[in-house]
């Protein structure tokens, strides 16, 4: 989904235009309203496409009660500010502009504008619109991983085959009756005796452990530039990053959550060294997987 994508991408910028108007005009406080608005005159609730904006809202950082004393120490006038601010929107807007993977000018339209408050619609409210799927990727909660025994076709094709067996026996359909309850159940039974038992696979240590060894423990044979770190991208599927480049830090632009990581491989041979749907854990020897 395009539409989301840009969104997605757009909405990852915020941090770095709050840095940067911190860093341009300091003299302005600028908080962000958390959610898209839209006029409620022109909102499309059933439209496809998101058509919307973010509100920041700018002040002064310079209090009241201080603003005449302080005013006299500012090295920079009104209008040097104002211009100071408009410059890093028109800054941002270029950026966002040149960023060919996700802005396309024939079908998304950006643009960062300063106005008053009663340059604002008469009713802002927040975008009705909604993703099919609301915008929210699931969790794999690392520590709640639990291995569901595998679906048992052996006891469907058991009762499929007493089912056939009855209806043969009778000659035809006519006056036949499903098996109870009773007979279905032994009929599972007997088909699961039958059947290799499922061993559950041992806890697997987490995403974050692995990175930390491979990280910061300079034991093994392999050294942290040889690995790369496989994860789930929002929009483009599993993709990979070298374990060096990996951000930890939620304020970083580039931070990932631990809970997308799919695997740990290792460079020389290409090994999963740890692999979340494995279950694979050479590094900790948890999980299928022995210690390297």
């Amino acid at each position: 989904m395009k539409g989301r994508a840009v969104i997605g991408w757009l909405e990852s910028r915020v941090v770095s235009l709050l840095v940067q108007l911190h860093q341009t005009v300091p003299e302005v406080v600028a908080r962000l309203w958390p959610k898209r608005l839209v006029d409620e005159a022109t909102s499309e609730p059933d439209a496809r496409d998101p058509n919307g904006f973010y509100l920041f809202g700018l002040s002064s950082s310079l209090s009241q009660s201080h603003a005449k004393s302080e005013s006299k120490q500012t090295s920079r006038s009104s209008a040097d500010i104002y211009a100071a601010l408009v410059g890093c929107l028109r800054s941002f807007e270029h950026d966002l502009h040149s960023n060919a993977r996700y802005y396309d000018s024939s079908d998304t339209f950006i643009s960062l504008l300063h106005v008053k408050r009663a340059q604002l619609p008469l009713k802002v409210v927040v975008d009705p619109f909604a993703w099919s799927d609301y915008g929210i990727d699931r969790a794999e909660e690392e520590e709640d991983d639990e291995d569901e025994p595998p679906f048992d076709a052996d006891s469907e094709s058991q009762i499929a085959q007493q089912t056939d067996d009855i209806a043969s026996a009778a000659g035809s359909w006519d006056g036949f009756h499903m098996p109870s309850s009773a007979q279905r159940k032994r009929a599972a039974a007997a088909a699961k005796a039958k059947s290799t038992p499922h061993i559950p696979a041992a806890k697997l240590r987490t995403s974050a452990d692995v990175y930390n060894r491979l990280m910061w423990d300079s034991t093994g044979d392999v050294s942290k530039d040889g690995y790369v770190i496989g994860y789930e991208d929002r929009f483009k599927g599993v993709k990979e990053m070298p374990l060096t480049s990996w951000k930890r830090e939620v304020e970083d632009e580039s931070f990932i959550p631990f809970h997308r990581v799919v695997y740990f491989k290792r460079l020389v041979d290409g090994a999963h060294v740890w692999d979340r749907k494995t279950k694979v854990d050479m590094v900790f020897g948890s999980g299928v997987g022995a210690s390297l």
